[in-house]
């Protein structure tokens, strides 16, 4: 047991590049998995003292294998999101597997047992063992491998064991939480006890998986009920309502198989393994809950110390878990063998002839004695604190903390000077920015910075003519202008920020690799067409403390600055309605949402993101009051296939029959328009012929082939 703290101290000052808890998961899954099977298949013509030895030794090496994968896989939880309703659904759904999990020993065994012949007891064990000894490895890694630890806090300072109890003296949640899960003990003498009760008491013994499968669909159940719970009580709560739950079904499993037992044995067997399903309900939420404590526990260490102590706290808990089992073991053989004069080997599947006294008391134990000892486990609850109002204020403090180190939503415009300064790294140098995609947003932001004193040392464009020339104007070396993104982010970072520029969909992958190489992030608007990507890179941005900078570049227009004064001062008095219009022109939607970059929703995002993502953030910027909820219609009408002219070709210019009197024509929005017009000013001949400087003959022949024509 003592390698649970001395590990979680290790684990605590880990920092690796796949993070705190997985390399652990990862590089012992395959020990671990060998290592299981190694107990079973120890050859039967070894003495009894050499198997014991050996058994004792593999025992030693497994204890610490498994400490190496079960600490990190719990602290794996208070790492992978800091939104207590994530976490709740996440501890729930892994706990929902590690149920099944747990029960595949049993039915496994039971197929092979059906499969092999009753007297094959001993292969049938192994057969599971290795199969479990395999797969499990497995899914160790690939769970490792495909999660994302994404509160990377710094390393910690070293620890030792002493740090240990100083951290358990300032950490009376914790105490009281590892007291009351000591104490659980005498409720896992339910299941321990299942075996006494087929084999002695309805000397049934291949009848065991009646009992355990209504259990374990009903764990699996109450660990499923985790999230619906967690939106009426916080978790004392329901550890709390889990555990008399818990007791009064075993009550009244020992009530109704009482009576039905003084009649028929044999009925009696199936209506208490039926009732099983009602008792262990509430164990999946007792399964759940502590967990999410730990997890709440941690946060408030971190909001009273600033050190988040992931590792220590589950080994705690992973080393209560080992003295819980220890102490389930030893009541149950004072009760079997002291109290109930159970004859034979309590540790044998098999078992001589008992009393009536032994059997009685073998049912006691199934039902009333956890049913009342199990109560216990609420008392060290009375003294923890961590109620669901206290928690709430602790994630507000935290978030707010956090968004004090990485501003969310900030903007890359007036206050573009003293970025350049890096002024927020502290010292006075100049800035260096990558870049990838230089269309007009890119270009537009790329020469700003360079005129404000940035270097730009690397660009990505996937168009030839427009990397080759930008490269040019914007000084950049041609070795470090790349067409593919790959080898754009395979120099690693080069840089202090990086511009990303591309398009919609294209952000999410974009940002997410900067990010992963330590990059500080301007981002074109909309960030990601999809909610979760942004939530994701927000939480990453947050975990790596990086700034992740949306380009809402209305919030520092004179007019809308002016407006925003004038809110905040009271003037015009409590704002009830805030009306936007996006008045989108007609030449600009065919511009951009018809012929440009935005025509597909596939390929970037809907015009509700990509052009009002602005009066979004307009109405949360004035008002300071986020959006409850969102509504979006629309559908296509005007262009559509069936609407076209009759006659009229794929391109404008290759002799359409209303060329004089369209409003899209090409030679009205982008040749002929007037000089100082809002058409004039979408006439982006370096996007669509890219080059800079394409003479009206260029121009003209790009439009008769691109889909700006």
């Amino acid at each position: 047991g003592i390698n649970d703290p001395i590990l979680g101290l290790i684990v605590d000052r880990t920092k690796t590049k796949w993070g705190k808890m997985r390399p652990y998961i990862i590089f012992a899954a395959i020990p671990f998995g060998l290592l299981t099977i190694a107990f079973f298949v120890i050859p039967n013509s070894f003495s009894t003292t050499a198997k014991l030895v050996l058994i004792f030794l593999l025992y030693l090496l497994w204890d610490t294998v498994s400490t190496l994968v079960d600490v990190p896989l719990n602290g794996l939880y208070a790492v992978i999101t800091p939104n207590s309703k994530e976490r709740t659904k996440l501890v729930t759904f892994t706990r929902l597997l590690g149920s099944v999990g747990g029960e595949s020993a049993l039915v496994l065994y039971t197929i092979a047992l059906l499969i092999m012949g009753k007297d094959k007891v001993r292969e049938s064990i192994t057969v599971a063992a290795v199969i479990i000894g395999v797969l499990a490895p497995l899914l160790l890694m690939w769970g490792a491998i495909q999660s994302k630890e994404r509160l990377a806090p710094p390393v910690q300072e070293k620890h030792s064991i002493k740090d240990v109890f100083k951290y358990l003296k300032q950490n009376k949640p914790l105490i009281f939480l590892l007291l009351a899960n000591l104490l659980t003990f005498f409720r896992h003498v339910v299941s321990a006890s299942i075996i006494y009760m087929v084999v002695i008491v309805f000397n049934e013994p291949q009848k065991q998986i009646l009992f355990a499968i209504p259990g374990a669909i009903a764990s699996v159940l109450g660990m499923l009920l985790a999230p619906v719970m967690k939106k009426k009580f916080d978790s004392k709560k329901i550890f709390i309502i889990s555990t008399i739950a818990h007791s009064a079904a075993l009550v009244l499993v020992y009530v109704v198989g009482s009576a039905v037992m003084s009649a028929n044995m044999q009925a009696a067997l199936y209506v208490i393994a039926a009732l099983a399903f009602f008792s262990m309900l509430p164990v999946g939420l007792l399964n759940t809950v502590p967990t999410l404590m730990a997890t709440d526990i941690i946060d408030y260490m971190e909001l009273k110390t600033g050190k988040r102590y992931e590792g220590i706290t589950f080994s705690l808990m992973t080393l209560r878990s080992k003295i819980s089992s220890g102490l389930k073991d030893a009541w149950m053989i004072f009760l079997l063998v002291v109290v109930f004069k159970l004859v034979g080997d309590t540790t044998s599947s098999t078992f001589p002839p008992q009393s009536n006294w032994t059997k009685k008391g073998i049912f006691w134990m199934y039902t009333l004695i956890p049913a009342a000892t199990n109560l216990l486990s609420i008392v060290p609850l009375f003294w923890y604190k961590l109620d669901g109002k206290t928690m709430e204020k602790v994630h507000a403090e935290l978030d707010k903390k956090r968004a004090e180190k990485t501003s969310e939503t900030e903007v890359l415009s007036s206050e573009t000077s003293d970025i350049i300064k890096n002024e927020y790294l502290g010292e006075k140098k100049m800035i260096t920015i990558a870049i990838i995609g230089l269309g007009s947003r890119g270009y537009m932001y790329a020469r700003h910075l360079k005129s404000q004193g940035a270097t730009i040392v690397s660009i990505c464009e996937k168009k030839p003519t427009l990397l080759e020339t930008s490269a040019k104007t914007l000084g950049v070396e041609p070795d470090k202008a790349f067409l593919d993104e790959k080898d754009f982010f395979a120099q690693g970072k080069i840089a202090d920020a990086m511009v990303i520029a591309t398009q919609d969909r294209d952000h999410y992958g974009h940002a997410k690799q900067a990010l992963e190489l330590g990059y500080h992030i301007l981002c074109e608007k909309p960030v990601s067409p999809i909610k979760e990507q942004c939530e994701e890179l927000n939480e990453l941005a947050i975990a790596k403390n990086l700034h992740m900078v949306v380009c809402h570049v209305l919030r520092y227009t004179a007019f809308y600055d002016t407006i925003k004064k004038i809110i905040d001062n009271g003037l015009i008095g409590e704002i009830t309605n805030v009306n936007l219009v996006e008045n989108i022109g007609y030449f600009h939607f065919a511009h951009s949402y018809v012929r440009g970059n935005w025509r597909r929703e596939d390929e970037t995002g809907p015009s509700i993101l990509a052009k009002c993502c602005h009066d979004l953030d307009m109405i949360y910027y004035l008002t300071g009051k986020k959006a409850k909820t969102v509504y979006s219609a629309g559908y296509r009408k005007a262009f559509l296939p069936e609407n076209a002219p009759e006659g009229a070709p794929s391109h404008c210019l290759s002799g359409c029959p209303e060329e004089k009197t369209c409003p899209y024509h090409v030679d009205r929005i982008y040749l002929t328009p007037k000089k100082h017009s809002f058409p004039f000013m979408m006439t982006k001949r370096r996007l669509i012929c890219e080059k800079p400087k394409a003479t009206r003959k260029e121009f003209k022949e790009a439009l008769k082939t691109s889909s700006y024509g």
